[in-house]
C-alpha cells in the first residue's frame, strides 16, 4: 500500500468566528478524512455551541481554552485567545503527537509554529494562508496595510512543512514577502458549500427594496473596513445613479467605516438610494435577486463573497485586487475587472453589466468549479502527502489552482 494512504492521525487548529466559509471547508475536510479511515482532532481556543452541533460524528473536539485566557467574546478577543493557547497546544503536540497539524489562518499558524518549537516535537505543520501580506516597495502589494504580525510570519513560516495558499495571488505574495521555498507552497482555491448557498438563496428576501418593484438593486457583502474600499463603491454608484435610477445595499457588520460612509453618501447626494444594511443572517436570498454584485476591495485573499454571488446567479463586477478576483472570474470572462480605486471605471463596468448581464447558468457553472468538496479533497492530499514525507510535487494536487481548473462550461461537476 502507498504509505500516503495508510490511516493517519491528523489535527486541525483554528480560531472559529462563526459557521462561515472557512469553517465549512474545515468541516468538509474532517468528514473526508474520517471517511477515508483517518483519525481527526479539531483544536480550538474556544468551542462555541454551533461548533459542537456542526461537528461530524467521529471527530474529537479539543478545547484549548484555559481560565486564565479570559472570557470568550468578540473576534479580537478570539485572536488573543488563539495566541494565548500556545502552551496548551504545545502540550497537545508533546503528548498526542499527531502525524500532521493544519493551522487554518495566520494567528493559528503563528501559534502552531511556536508551539512546535516549545514542545520540541516533530509534528509537521501545514499552514493555510488566506491573506496577502504587505511587501514594502512592491508596486503590486505595497498598498496592502502593514501589520505587526507580518514580522512573525516572515520569521516562522519557513519552518512550516507546507503552505496552502488560497489563490495563486496569495502564493505569489508569500514568495515575495517571506523566505518560504517555492516548492513548499501549493495553491488550492477556496471552496464554497454550494448546496448551503443555493438553499439559502431560495429563501424569501426580507429587505423591502426587493418587494416594491423599484429600480435595479446593486449589492455588496462585506464588513465596512478600509480594505473593502466602500468609498470608491459609493463614488462609482453616484456616477451610475447620475445616469440611471438604481439603489445600493451594503450587507455587513460595521468595521469602523460606517459613519464615514453614511457621511459620504450624504455628500454625494445618494443617501436616499443607499442602505448600509448591516449584518444579515442570509444575504444570499438578496444577492440571488439583485441585479448586480460589486466587489470594490483593495485587497483580498480569495473572496468567497464573489464566488457565492456567482453561485446565486448574480452578475458581478470586481476590482482587479491583488489576488483572487482575477482567478475567480477567469481574467474577466465571468465579470469585468477594473483597477482598484478607479470609481469612473467601476461605474462604467456596472452600467455595462446591468445592460448586458451574463446568463445565470454560466455564472452558476463557474461557481461549481469552487465547490467545497473539491477543495477538501485537495487539502487532504496535501496533508496526507506531508504526513508520509512526500514532496508537494508528489501530493497529487497539481492542476487544482483556479487558473488551471477545467472550463466551467465543460466541467462535469457543473449543474
Amino acid at each position: 500500500m502507498d504509505d500516503r494512504f495508510r490511516p493517519r492521525h491528523l489535527a486541525i487548529f483554528f480560531s472559529p468566528i462563526g459557521l462561515r466559509g472557512r469553517e465549512r471547508l474545515l468541516l468538509a475536510l474532517a468528514r473526508r478524512l474520517l471517511a477515508d479511515g483517518h483519525r481527526v482532532d479539531l483544536l480550538t481556543p474556544s468551542s462555541a455551541p454551533w461548533m459542537r452541533e456542526a461537528l461530524p460524528a467521529g471527530v474529537r473536539l479539543i478545547d484549548l481554552g484555559r481560565w486564565w485566557m479570559g472570557r470568550e467574546g468578540r473576534r479580537l478577543r478570539s485572536k488573543r485567545r488563539t495566541y494565548l493557547s500556545v502552551l496548551p497546544l504545545a502540550g497537545y503536540l508533546r503528548t498526542r503527537r499527531p502525524d500532521v497539524l493544519l493551522a487554518a489562518s495566520i494567528p493559528p499558524a503563528i501559534t502552531a509554529l511556536l508551539a512546535r518549537r516549545i514542545s520540541r516535537g516533530r509534528t509537521p505543520v501545514v499552514v493555510r494562508q488566506s491573506n496577502t501580506l504587505h511587501v514594502p516597495g512592491d508596486p503590486e502589494y505595497g498598498q496592502v496595510a502593514p501589520r505587526p504580525r507580518d514580522a512573525q510570519v516572515r520569521a516562522l513560516y519557513p519552518e512550516a512543512q507546507a503552505v496552502i495558499a488560497v489563490s495563486d495571488g496569495v502564493a505569489d505574495n508569500l514568495l515575495r514577502a517571506t523566505e518560504v521555498p517555492r516548492e513548499s507552497i501549493r495553491s488550492v482555491p477556496n471552496g464554497v458549500d454550494l448546496p448551503v448557498v443555493k438553499a439559502a438563496a431560495r429563501e424569501a428576501p426580507t429587505h423591502p427594496w426587493f418587494d416594491d418593484g423599484g429600480p435595479p438593486v446593486v449589492v455588496n457583502v462585506g464588513r465596512t473596513v478600509s480594505k473593502k474600499d466602500h468609498r470608491t463603491l459609493l463614488r462609482a454608484f453616484a456616477r451610475l445613479r447620475a445616469r440611471r435610477p438604481a439603489r445600493l445595499i451594503i450587507f455587513g457588520k460595521d468595521g469602523g467605516e460606517q459613519q464615514a460612509l453614511e457621511a459620504l453618501a450624504r455628500e454625494l447626494a445618494i443617501a436616499d438610494s443607499v442602505d448600509l444594511a448591516g449584518f444579515y443572517t442570509n444575504p444570499f436570498a438578496h444577492v440571488a435577486r439583485a441585479d448586480l454584485f460589486v466587489l470594490s476591495s483593495i485587497s483580498e485573499g480569495m473572496c468567497n463573497a464573489l464566488i457565492e454571488a456567482l453561485a446565486c446567479g448574480c452578475p458581478v463586477v470586481s476590482t482587479d485586487c491583488e489576488s483572487g478576483a482575477r482567478e475567480i472570474l477567469d481574467d474577466g470572462r465571468y465579470g469585468p475587472l477594473v483597477p482598484i480605486g478607479d470609481d469612473a471605471s467601476l461605474a462604467g463596468a456596472m452600467a455595462r453589466t446591468l445592460d448586458a448581464p451574463l446568463p445565470r447558468s454560466e455564472l452558476e457553472a463557474r461557481a461549481a468549479v469552487f465547490d467545497v468538496e473539491r477543495a477538501a479533497a485537495a487539502y487532504a492530499e496535501v496533508l496526507l502527502g506531508v504526513a508520509a514525507g512526500a514532496a508537494l510535487d508528489d501530493a497529487g494536487t497539481d492542476g487544482l489552482s483556479a487558473s488551471s481548473v477545467p472550463d466551467a462550461a465543460a466541467d462535469d461537476t457543473a449543474p
